[in-house]
């Protein structure tokens, strides 16, 4: 990091920071390329202290004179005040450097937390939890959503539709896991250091059971119920209880609760699409292929009921027009006569 200080008749004006990535060390090679980088955008003082000599001085003092207009002075301070000065800029940019990096630090020790709380063998630097999500029934969904060293990886998180709708959780728990897990056997990917299941220990059963039938045995998995917040783990049927003050047990609720998000998500998506379609099939002559049609022409169902006949006739086709047409015309209440 680069903490940048700026002088005006020897008063501080403005303060500026640069975070370096992929930079081993800091030298007179990459000081050059930071002050060609910072004075591409900024207008060259008559002074520059630095805290060590940048590489080729001499040639990036005149493209710097070429800015400027003259050459500037590039200074390294021994002792006095501009000394001073550079030191208080290389605390600043210690500093920054801290705070950029204090949340992973603290991510650490939560995690590390969280492996003594378990008992786990390795610290728990990938968790994978799993949630599932149904209206009476109907559209059930699992989701997955993966958190790496304490914090969520998107990019990792994975849906899933159940193959028979019920409604029983623990099937459905048994389903999901068996699944994902196969998935990562089968393609030969690393297996997270901890499994973690929405639900209490029926949950986590059916999740045992889904990994016994893989071979999985081993694998470190926990469970935490929502109403208590209790933490059951395999091998004993009373629970765990964190103090919640605990970071560890706001990892774990924050990671339980991104699970229950991303699958109320998905399983409101396909009611939505279910109620949709089921509107438009209902015309009489229109199947589920028609309405997805319409559905990509008007974007809604209001869309096709608003739509004049000539731009249903454009986007749809007269045939398929005349037949909404119609229902719409079916649904008009007739007027009282007077």
């Amino acid at each position: 990091c680069v903490h940048r200080l700026v002088m005006r008749g020897g008063r501080m004006v403005g303060r500026q920071e640069y975070v370096l990535e992929d930079v081993e060390a800091f030298d007179g090679a990459v000081l050059a390329q930071v002050l060609q980088r910072v004075y591409s955008a900024e207008d060259v003082p008559a002074r520059i202290f630095v805290e060590t000599e940048p590489e080729d001085l001499e040639v990036l003092r005149e493209w710097l004179g070429g800015m400027r207009g003259s050459k500037p002075l590039l200074h390294v301070p021994q002792r006095g005040e501009k000394s001073d000065l550079l030191s208080m800029a290389q605390e600043n940019a210690r500093l920054a450097l801290e705070r950029k990096f204090e949340p992973a630090r603290l991510n650490q020790a939560v995690l590390e937390g969280l492996q003594s709380f378990l008992g786990l063998a390795h610290l728990p630097h990938r968790i994978e939890c799993f949630d599932i999500s149904h209206g009476q029934g109907r559209e059930v969904v699992a989701s997955c959503v993966v958190f790496t060293d304490g914090m969520p990886d998107k990019q990792a998180y994975r849906r899933f539709k159940m193959t028979n709708e019920q409604n029983d959780d623990f099937a459905n728990m048994h389903e999901a896991v068996f699944r994902r897990f196969r998935r990562l056997l089968d393609e030969g990917k690393d297996l997270p250091e901890l499994l973690l299941i929405d639900g209490g220990l029926g949950q986590l059963h059916a999740a045992e059971s889904a990994l016994s039938e893989l071979g999985l045995d081993q694998q470190e998995r926990a469970a935490l119920a929502k109403k208590e917040e209790l933490v059951f783990r395999p091998g004993s049927s009373e629970p765990l209880r964190i103090p919640k003050s605990s970071p560890v047990l706001q990892l774990l609720q924050r990671i339980r609760d991104e699970a229950h998000r991303f699958a109320i998500t998905y399983h409101r998506a396909l009611r939505a699409k279910r109620t949709v379609q089921t509107e438009l099939t209902q015309i009489p002559g229109v199947g589920a292929t028609s309405a997805r049609k319409l559905l990509q022409c008007f974007g809604s169902v209001s869309a096709v009921r608003e739509a004049p006949l000539a731009e249903l006739e454009a986007k749809a086709g007269r045939a398929l027009a005349a037949k909404v047409d119609a229902w719409r015309r079916s649904a008009v209440p007739s007027q009282p006569e007077c």
